[in-house]
């Protein structure tokens, strides 16, 4: 996926840390408990998204990434999508971000879908 070149091109540091932790999450997706969804163009993966399911309805976000330098409008379709899936496993909303504690995090943390 090309994310992690279009990071360090814009400045950011390498992706190499989380490329290893977003493995480690799929390797123990069955016993987390995980959802992980990808959409591929033309044979290429240029999103995916990793949620890990919880009670009442939620789940929550853990690793999203897309190809928006070559695909700058994949991501609210993905997301539409996979939503669609969420729905019909009984999922109504997603909590997107930590909120480490910050008022104006926490007051928009878990969003409907």
């Amino acid at each position: 996926l090309a994310w992690g070149s279009e990071k360090v091109r814009r400045g950011g540091d390498s992706v190499e840390h989380e490329a290893v932790a977003i493995a480690r999450c799929l390797d123990a997706s069955n016993e987390l408990g995980l959802l992980a969804y990808g959409l591929r163009i033309q044979g290429t993966l240029v999103a995916f998204w990793i949620l890990g399911k919880k009670a009442h309805g939620f789940c929550i976000s853990h690793f999203e990434k897309a190809d928006i330098g070559k695909f700058p409008n994949v991501v609210p379709f993905f997301k539409r999508e996979v939503a669609k899936q969420l729905l019909s496993l009984g999922f109504e909303k997603v909590n997107l971000e930590q909120d480490l504690g910050l008022p104006v995090i926490s007051a928009a943390d878990a969003l409907a879908i």
